[in-house]
């Protein structure tokens, strides 16, 4: 894993990570971490806020990711960006 986040710095590339339980925390400075909402609430050991943008940056932050794009199964998807973004779309 570091080998491969050292190449995609040294390309300037950005980095996409569907995290697994074992390293959910061992991956910080990627792009797009893009856990599911049991993966997220397992690993933090609480409920997830999906709507809510301040615990979505906490998170976020937390994660020290670029960008949250936390799946919601048949809710949609929460989007949280480091610049303050934060969008939530429903499944159509």
């Amino acid at each position: 894993i570091d080998a491969v986040e050292e190449a995609a710095a040294a390309r300037g590339a950005s980095t996409v990570v569907d995290p697994k339980r074992r390293n959910f925390f061992a991956l910080p400075g990627v792009t797009v971490f893009k856990p599911n909402a049991k993966e997220l609430a397992d690993a933090l050991g609480t409920f997830i806020h999906p709507d809510d943008a301040g615990w979505m940056e906490a998170t976020r932050s937390r994660l020290s990711c670029e960008h949250l794009l936390l799946t919601l199964g048949e809710r949609g998807i929460a989007l949280q960006s480091r610049e303050g973004g934060h969008l939530r779309v429903p499944t159509a």
